[in-house]
């Protein structure tokens, strides 16, 4: 239920903004990630495996213990958290606001990072071991964005 809700709300959604921006304009540069972090989970009887709604932000920032307890109730995130994992978020982070592109080579990521193409759909997976891959949950995404409305239309052209 949890993966409906966040794949509703969030994944697809940005999945299909980024397929129109690049659609829209071939000179947009588009680049997409996933925050794939697994956390030391505290309360695996929830069924809450990776990363929360704004848990990044751990990763993003300087430890708070306000940000810290925020999630408290599943996992346990130490002020020294991961230090690889915010070095290779800031980096990428900043590397993109100062040139507009976020690839960068050294501390664990890879030197390049490929602009969002609708066909390969590439992006990068922000992990201690970042890695490009294709298709954010592909199989998640086309259900929803090709069978769902395909069901949908054949409903209508019944009656139904």
């Amino acid at each position: 239920m949890v993966n409906i809700a966040s794949d509703v709300s969030m994944v697809v959604p940005a999945v299909k903004f980024a397929r129109a921006l690049t659609t829209a304009s071939s000179n947009t540069a588009v680049y997409m990630y996933l925050f794939d972090h697994y956390p030391q989970i505290t309360a695996p009887e929830l069924g809450i495996t990776g990363t929360s709604h704004a848990m990044d932000l751990l990763y993003e920032f300087d430890y708070t213990p306000y940000l810290s307890d925020a999630f408290s109730y599943y996992a346990s995130v130490s002020p020294q958290g991961d230090v690889q994992l915010k070095d290779v978020f800031r980096g990428t982070l900043t590397q993109f606001a100062k040139t507009g592109d976020p690839s960068r080579g050294g501390a664990g990521t890879p030197a390049l990072w490929p602009r969002y193409d609708p066909r390969t759909e590439q992006y990068m997976a922000i992990s201690s071991s970042p890695e490009v891959r294709s298709r954010v949950y592909a199989k998640r995404v086309s259900l929803w964005t090709e069978l769902v409305p395909k069901l949908a239309s054949g409903s209508r052209r019944r009656g139904r």
